[in-house]
């Protein structure tokens, strides 16, 4: 390994460290798989009481009604019924359907089974971030929530038939590969399991029959991005590096730097690496060899899509003597972006706002499974969706260096590597 891969990983071990500092998650237990499986993690004990049974009845209709009894100290208790709990008289053969759930008596919350499933790795700060937040917000409304993270090829619509087949009441799902996804999602839908999407893959969300949308628009963020670069006076080349080439979001971000940006063109340069183990070294020498290929354009700047790649970006710049990556940004949270903005290594960074983005996407199932409290008869496998698929927009939010710095003081972090001289000169808050 050269010198330098050695110190991209030093300080990959730092900010993974730091991170957890910031993120750490002290509720739920977690299971943690082999990197074909990736990782559960699970909120809640899911069951309650002693013991519970389920209750069915036939109606003339030829529907079957079912509930829950919990058994407490004084015998079985009253029928539950849950708000979808109607088999079709015509329910295909051998085909296993969910009712939504009811909360049990020491469950204190809805008692619903959901399943948030994503492409992301805990070895990102934004996706522990995402993760933290979602299972604070199972816990809340006391639902049993389930985090398959970090899915090989083909892991992540296995996730989402072994959740349906576990009879959950609702999938969160992101769209950075929606082909991969659209039949696992499909069948979902027929199951009567409540499907959203979130993250990655807004322009995609309608089309594989989501009924809500949680996240930044893609398209949007990258036009976010160009007018940044605008107001900064940038003129020429502007790189923007996608470190997942199958992800569709980041390449809807590109083209949404390109219509946003006035000064230039916009050239999308996939950077090939295995993330995360043995990727920081391989990203380096790509920006290298970009950056010095003296047959095409010099950029005049780069956006990085994720957090990662800035902190690569500015690890390079401190060890080369020339600064080769003069003018950046980058959308992402990672331990660095706060003290890369401060210093002016970076020029500005993009929060996605990964605990909004967690939180609104465990609210948005629990939502779609209470869209009709005053119809209760309604059948499964028919809950209702609203017309199309509801957007749940969270913009991305710009950081240049005095909102970096209010947010490192806002985390109690700047006293740790800020001079005295440099917080006196900026501690001003965002829009002041």
């Amino acid at each position: 390994m050269t010198s330098l891969g050695k110190r991209l990983r030093a300080r990959r071990r730092f900010l993974l460290a730091f991170a957890l500092l910031l993120a750490a998650v002290a509720v739920g237990s977690f299971l943690i798989g082999d990197s074909q499986s990736g990782v559960v993690q699970s909120q809640g004990d899911g069951a309650g009481g002693e013991a519970v049974r389920v209750q069915a009845r036939t109606h003339a209709d030829g529907r079957v009604e079912v509930g829950v009894q919990q058994r407490g100290d004084e015998g079985w208790g009253e029928t539950l019924l849950p708000e979808h709990r109607f088999l079709p008289a015509d329910a295909p053969f051998d085909h296993w359907l969910a009712s939504s759930g009811v909360a049990l008596a020491d469950g204190g919350g809805t008692g619903s089974h959901l399943c948030m499933i994503d492409h992301g790795s805990d070895e990102d700060q934004f996706w522990l971030l995402l993760h933290r937040a979602a299972i604070g917000a199972a816990k809340n409304i006391g639902a049993h929530l389930e985090i398959h993270s970090g899915l090989g090829e083909g892991g992540m619509a296995a996730a989402i038939r072994q959740c349906t087949a576990d009879g959950a009441d609702a999938v969160a799902v992101t769209l950075a590969d929606a082909d991969a996804v659209a039949e696992a999602i499909a069948e979902a839908n027929e199951a009567g399991v409540g499907v959203i999407t979130f993250n990655s893959g807004s322009h995609l969300a309608e089309a594989v029959g989501s009924a809500i949308h949680v996240g930044p628009p893609d398209f949007a963020g990258g036009v976010q991005a160009g007018e940044e670069f605008n107001k900064r006076g940038v003129e020429g080349l502007i790189i923007c590096l996608i470190h997942e080439g199958d992800n569709s979001g980041l390449h809807e971000r590109c083209d949404g730097l390109a219509a946003g940006y006035t000064g230039g063109a916009v050239e999308p340069l996939v950077i090939l690496a295995d993330w995360p183990d043995g990727a920081l070294e391989d990203v380096a020498a790509q920006l290298l060899a970009r950056r010095y290929d003296a047959a095409q354009e010099t950029p005049a700047a780069w956006l990085a899509l994720n957090g990662e790649v800035v902190s690569t970006l500015t690890f390079i710049n401190f060890f080369e003597d020339n600064t080769p990556f003069e003018l950046y940004a980058g959308f992402g949270f990672t331990g660095s972006a706060i003290p890369d903005t401060i210093f002016g290594s970076s020029q500005f960074f993009l929060w996605d706002s990964p605990l909004e983005q967690g939180y609104q996407t465990v609210m948005a199932m629990q939502y779609i499974l209470n869209l009709s409290p005053s119809f209760p008869n309604v059948t499964i496998g028919q809950i209702p969706r609203g017309i199309g698929t509801i957007f749940l927009d969270i913009p991305a939010i710009v950081f240049g260096q005095r909102e970096a710095l209010f947010l490192g003081q806002h985390l109690q972090i700047d006293g740790e590597f800020l001079p005295l001289e440099l917080q006196r000169q900026l501690i001003i808050p965002p829009g002041n």
